[in-house]
């Protein structure tokens, strides 16, 4: 899927905030690039007929190139080399980082059995 921003002139306000609430919605819930606590997390779920996936964040004056990949492994590369999780730490402000996201690739089983159990945890307060 690709998507372009296209910068033409503003005549007045006609998405009241609906674009700016679809690009988070995406970013934020569905790639899973987010700022929390103080760190850039990044934990992408892709759509089931997404394979891959890129995004620039900008992040603490940083600008980091994201790319999600499908490859049935899970790692995280930040400019080359690999991190021990998915946490992005702090690097040196001004610059652009590369960052590749390596995902497993899910089974109709797993999805299905990750439904189940949001399924019998509604209402419970649980999040799975």
């Amino acid at each position: 899927m690709d998507v372009t921003i296209i910068k033409r002139e503003h005549t007045g306000s006609r998405t009241t905030g609906t674009t700016s609430w679809l690009y988070r919605a995406i970013v934020e819930y569905i790639l899973d690039v987010r700022a929390e606590f103080g760190v850039l997390l990044i934990d992408p779920q892709l759509l089931r007929d997404w394979n891959e996936a890129e995004v620039t964040r900008v992040y603490r004056s940083s600008i980091y190139e994201i790319k999600i990949q499908r490859t049935g492994k899970k790692e995280v590369y930040l400019d080359g080399e690999r991190l021990l999780s998915n946490i992005i730490p702090q690097v040196e402000p001004g610059k652009v980082h590369s960052v590749i996201v390596n995902i497993k690739m899910y089974h109709v089983f797993e999805l299905q059995d990750r439904n189940d159990r949001r399924s019998e945890n509604k209402g419970k307060g649980i999040r799975t």
